[in-house]
């Protein structure tokens, strides 16, 4: 299993106020089987909330390297 924290920024902006549009900013989200299905929507759909979030799940790793990459490489998601 391999677990990869997209935004560094973390915790440390927890107690810093949010934007109007990104909720969720300074939050952490742990998702477990993130890398394909329900679990990449949510995934998705908390990143793009702000969130910064950490991919688990099981798969090889080049599948896992994809999902971080199509992660980081979205404005969206950082």
């Amino acid at each position: 299993m391999t677990d990869i924290l997209l935004t560094p920024a973390g915790l440390a902006a927890a107690a810093e106020p949010r934007a109007a549009g990104r909720p969720l900013e300074g939050r952490v989200a742990v998702v477990t089987g993130s890398t394909s299905g329900i679990g990449l929507g949510i995934a998705e759909a908390l990143a793009a909330q702000g969130a910064a979030v950490a991919l688990n799940g099981l798969g090889d790793a080049a599948e896992i390297a994809a999902t971080s990459a199509r992660f980081q490489a979205t404005p969206a998601f950082h």
